[in-house]
């Protein structure tokens, strides 16, 4: 029967590990706000993402960000549109400084708050090239893809909103709105 259990609780919590990642990596989410969910993260060898835009900034020329909402039977609602363009090449290079300065997630694994599916994805454009980052308002507040591992701050949001032309953004801003939440 302890054998069972612990079974039963070993399989639970990789299922709850599985969940966090894939949101994490914008694959999936929860959509019931009652719950949280784990985020996993671990270090990336040199020469990986990490090392991909934060050591390009110089060669930024612009840059588009994307909305992704992975849930849309939560009816999510924004201010603006899910498409902009950032034109200016100084604004895009400030985003992508200020998300290179971000805190790095240290290793481990994190009980994160709801995530409902909604992200980020900031594709700078370089000499011929593109890199994506991907941040999300929700849940650990996480920023990958094309960097390290990092968590977004207060902070982060203002820029990137004065880049796209939003006046005073915040983490709100970008969550949007869930009608009934």
């Amino acid at each position: 029967m302890r054998s069972l259990l612990v079974l039963t609780a070993s399989v639970l919590g990789l299922i709850g590990i599985g969940i966090g990642a894939m949101s994490a990596a914008g694959q999936g989410a929860l959509a019931d706000p009652g719950q949280s969910h784990a985020l996993r993260t671990s270090a990336q060898p040199p020469g990986s993402a990490a090392s991909g835009l934060c050591g390009s900034v110089s060669s930024i020329t612009g840059a588009v960000v994307h909305r992704v909402v992975a849930l849309p039977q939560n009816h999510p609602k924004f201010s603006f549109p899910a498409v902009v363009r950032i034109r200016s090449t100084g604004a895009a290079k400030r985003v992508a400084r200020t998300l290179c300065a971000l805190p790095r997630f240290p290793e481990g694994v994190y009980s994160c708050p709801v995530d409902l599916g909604i992200s980020y994805n900031i594709e700078f454009s370089l000499a011929g090239a593109t890199k994506t980052v991907s941040v999300n308002p929700w849940g650990c507040e996480t920023v990958g893809g094309a960097i390290s591992p990092r968590r977004a701050t207060s902070g982060m949001w203002p820029v990137l909103g004065s880049a796209m032309g939003l006046r005073h953004a915040t983490r709100s801003t970008f969550a949007g709105t869930i009608p009934g939440s």
